[in-house]
């Protein structure tokens, strides 16, 4: 019987620094980031983990992470050596690693992205950059809900094909009609929207995106489809799609899926900024009302 392999809901760290383990794990439960997080000291302590030899029982479980943080200044075997082994490998090759590094050096970040990283992360940066893009790791800790709007079996197959090759985790619903559209956006909650162009006989990506705007629902708007001319996409960009991407250049969908998902991330954080600001002005007028009043009846006297 071959080893099986499953998904765990953990966080593999490989860095032998205490002060920065120590770091990584505060700056992760602060922001209530609840997956377990592993540590590991080495590379050959994280291979070990990874990828089990030949020697365990028959029927041996093991278990993959959703993602690894990796220092590259490890003892012995070093970080690049380890994302190598991790790369060539079916059981690890799909698994986001972001680097977690003091090294500098413009090649150790060439060949960490030519390995096909998913993120750098300096720890020489400010806290606070060093925070933003540690959470960066959340994306990839997520099963995120894909409603793809699509009419033709084929192609649908295609789009999720991409998305399971990535490191992204989601599940998926498809629809072609308007009603089923309506009924998937009150009851499935998707994520994130893809939808092709013509949805015959009676439904379209406008109208899709014109009924996603009527509702108070914040969910990225993805057009994918086979030909767009410059002003016909204009027009889609002006009804309040996200993006828009060609299904010639498929391969790009993770990428845009990424990409849309940090964007409305960012605008979020932006309006609860705003809202918190408004409320707490809100809270401050009766007191500024009560001063006002308190130095108007005292003017007289001042005076």
């Amino acid at each position: 019987m071959m080893n099986i392999a499953s998904q765990s809901q953990e966080i593999l760290l490989v860095e032998d620094n205490d002060d920065d383990a120590e770091m990584v794990s505060t700056i992760l439960a602060e922001n209530h980031i609840t997956h377990t997080m592993c540590r590991v000291r080495n590379a050959e302590d994280a291979l070990a983990r990874l990828l089990p030899c030949r020697n365990y029982s028959e029927g041996y479980k093991y278990s993959v992470p959703r993602a690894i943080l990796l220092d590259l200044n490890l003892p012995k075997l070093n970080g690049i050596e380890l994302l190598r082994r991790l790369r060539s490998h079916q059981r690890t090759e799909h698994v986001p690693v972001f680097v977690f590094t003091s090294a500098g050096s413009d090649y150790n970040a060439f060949e960490c992205y030519r390995l096909g990283i998913t993120g750098y992360i300096n720890k020489k940066t400010s806290y606070e950059k060093l925070e933003s893009s540690l959470l960066e790791t959340e994306m990839f800790l997520t099963t995120f809900k894909v409603l793809l709007a699509e009419d033709d079996k084929n192609d649908a197959a295609i789009l999720m094909d991409q998305l399971d090759h990535s490191s992204l985790n989601c599940t998926y619903h498809c629809v072609y009609t308007k009603e089923a559209y309506k009924k998937a956006l009150a009851e499935f909650e998707p994520d994130i929207i893809f939808s092709d162009y013509d949805l015959p006989p009676k439904f379209d990506a406008i109208q899709a995106v014109r009924i996603l705007k009527k509702t108070a629902l914040q969910i990225p708007f993805i057009l994918v489809t086979g030909a767009l001319s410059e002003d016909r996409a204009c027009g889609c960009l002006a009804e309040g799609m996200d993006d828009y991407l060609l299904k010639g250049k498929i391969e790009r969908l993770p990428a845009v899926m990424i990409n849309c998902l940090r964007r409305k991330k960012a605008e979020m954080a932006r309006l609860v900024s705003v809202e918190n600001r408004f409320q707490a002005k809100k809270e401050q007028k009766p007191l500024f009302d009560a001063l006002s009043a308190l130095l108007s009846w005292h003017k007289p006297f001042l005076d």
